[in-house]
């Protein structure tokens, strides 16, 4: 419905329809910037999984000694098997086209139902401008400095082959690694855990999450929460504030006689 999908997420369609719908078996090969679900995935089914660093070159290798199901890497490119070690754009569009016609769902009941098994996983990428002749001694920094915990989660590992990664315990991992062409700083992270972080990010980003998903249940739930919000706010906070605001200030107390009757009276009180 006019809203793109990530690599992450067409590789993670791939990968189901080759292992779940083929019924196929090998090594998955995959570059170590690519969306940790593939490891779930790999894990759940048990295919043995490989990784590479950034480059589809790596990935290649693998696919000349054999036996791999898939190969990809975080740029989209996807190699298959029994075809060239190389990566092929249109047949990956091809193979999508027989997941949709297989399964008869569309891809957003695809992607919610990958996401229900393995839980959510939000990846994001920033590119800097960053001098050739300072980028060894930031990585250094980075490897001998490394975070103790990553979006509240302990830090699990750290690898340095290809770049810095930092993997915390529940499946975050934060990376910086600079380009190979040009004097650029990439840095990508994948978000697992969600809890602690939706006031960062905010309802809206969920629900945005959810309208690309075409998650109509997870929209209506968000929809029907909102209306309950506001309307306890209103009955626990706005009404009584109105009340208390209405008793203020208080009635003046008018008097009974005319004002020449009560001058009289003063008078004789005077008297």
């Amino acid at each position: 419905r006019g809203n793109p999908l990530s690599t992450h997420q067409l590789i993670c369609l791939l990968l189901h329809h080759y292992a779940v719908n083929k019924g196929m078996k090998g090594r998955v090969v995959k570059a170590l910037t690519t969306t940790s679900m593939v490891d779930k995935f790999c894990a759940a089914h048990g295919l043995e999984l490989v990784e590479t660093g950034v480059g589809f070159k790596y990935i290649a290798a693998e696919i000349i000694k054999g036996g791999v199901l898939l190969g990809f890497e975080e740029s989209g490119g996807i190699g298959f098997p029994g075809h060239i070690p190389e990566r092929d754009g249109i047949l990956a569009g091809l193979m999508l086209l027989e997941l949709l016609a297989t399964e008869r769902k569309p891809l957003g009941k695809l992607l919610a139902n990958l996401e229900k098994q393995f839980g959510p996983h939000r990846y994001g990428r920033i590119d800097t401008h960053f001098p050739l002749e300072k980028r060894d001694a930031l990585l250094r920094f980075c490897r001998r400095n490394p975070p103790a915990r990553l979006l509240k989660s302990p830090l699990a590992a750290l690898t340095s082959y290809d770049g810095v990664k930092f993997i915390a315990k529940d499946g975050s991992w934060l990376m910086v690694r600079g380009s190979g062409t040009e004097p650029i700083l990439r840095c990508t992270g994948l978000r697992k855990r969600f809890g602690h972080r939706q006031a960062v990010d905010g309802v809206g980003f969920e629900i945005g999450t959810a309208f690309q998903l075409f998650d109509v249940t997870r929209i209506l739930a968000y929809a029907f929460a909102f209306v309950a919000v506001m309307l306890a706010v209103e009955m626990f906070m706005v009404q009584p504030f109105e009340r208390h605001v209405a008793r203020w200030p208080p009635k003046l107390q008018t008097s009974r006689c005319s004002d020449w009757d009560c001058r009289a009276e003063n008078l004789r009180t005077i008297d």
